[in-house]
């Protein structure tokens, strides 16, 4: 891992591009206030609005009874692959790349 303190003033886009890999991940209290509905059909129910018909993370069609879980995005992932992005990858929805904990704070 690197820090800012480390390059100094010298943030060319290479420096920038190595910042890219510091692991800044949401915590478990965003994580567990996040909107999860089960699968129904070609929907999901309640909240969620006409979801992609796979994750976009493990690329797994979802299936009826699936947990899926929504981002303040509303980009949506199957409970077990989005929990494990946020809180081990990132704290960035892996498609538009919002933050969910600003999402959250705001």
């Amino acid at each position: 891992n690197h820090s800012v303190q480390e390059y100094g003033s010298d943030l060319s886009y290479e420096r920038l591009t190595q910042l890219e890999n510091v692991m800044c991940v949401a915590p478990a209290a965003v994580v567990n206030s996040l909107s999860v509905n089960a699968f129904v059909g070609n929907k999901a129910s309640q909240e969620l609005v006409e979801p992609a018909e796979i994750c976009s993370i493990c690329q797994c069609e979802y299936e009826d009874g699936d947990t899926i879980m929504s981002l303040p995005c509303a980009h949506c992932f199957h409970h077990v692959c989005g929990s494990k992005w946020l809180l081990n990858y990132s704290k960035l929805c892996p498609i538009c790349k919002l933050d969910v904990v600003e999402q959250h704070e705001g």
